[in-house]
């Protein structure tokens, strides 16, 4: 959830999650607003428009996602042992915060919203970057647009989160550990 925040900013924050992964990105104003218990003007105290709230929130939630997903690496680990832990990890966020992941799927498909994002938590993305490029550096991982890598393993442990959600499937640990595996030959060069 939402950390550090005052109380009725925070409120907003919850409102805002939870009506956008009932109603989508276009949910009314007036029904964040009810949803909250705040008033129209204390959320206009805080965010200018909806859109920049909604941007604000899906910032606050990545940094949340990336610091859970990441928050277990070791360099000391091989790659593959350190790309288990990050591919685990988010499962594991998503199935944890499903509203997040619903949020997540609604704002990346909406274009309009996309270039408020840009220099947001630059530091914890590099990780992940410099990860990814290393393990291509390394010979490890192919070398393929860092869009596409992300779409072969974190989009596809969004996928799964949200199935084991829905339960079309059965999410063990066995069945996390076949699907990390199928990610891992998507990306691993030999």
């Amino acid at each position: 959830m939402i950390k550090n925040q005052n109380s009725k900013k925070e409120k907003i924050y919850e409102a805002v999650l939870l009506s956008v992964a009932q109603y989508g990105l276009n949910v009314p104003m007036s029904k964040i607003v009810s949803e909250s218990g705040i008033s129209t003007g204390v959320f206009y105290h805080y965010f200018s428009n909806k859109e920049s709230m909604i941007s604000e929130l899906y910032k606050k939630m990545k940094y949340d996602f990336l610091e859970a997903t990441l928050s277990d690496i070791n360099e000391d680990y091989k790659y593959y042992e350190q790309f288990g832990i990050i591919w685990i990890n988010s499962v594991n966020y998503f199935i944890d915060n499903p509203n997040a992941l619903k949020l997540f799927k609604q704002f990346e498909n909406a274009p309009h919203l996309v270039p408020q994002l840009e220099n947001y938590h630059l530091e914890k993305i590099n990780i992940f970057v410099k990860f990814i490029k290393d393990g291509i550096d390394k010979g490890i991982v192919k070398d393929l647009p860092l869009i596409l890598l992300s779409d072969l393993t974190i989009g596809v442990s969004m996928q799964v989160a949200k199935n084991a959600i829905s339960k079309t499937i059965v999410l063990d640990d066995d069945m996390k550990e076949k699907i990390l595996n199928a990610c891992w030959d998507s990306i691993k060069t030999n």
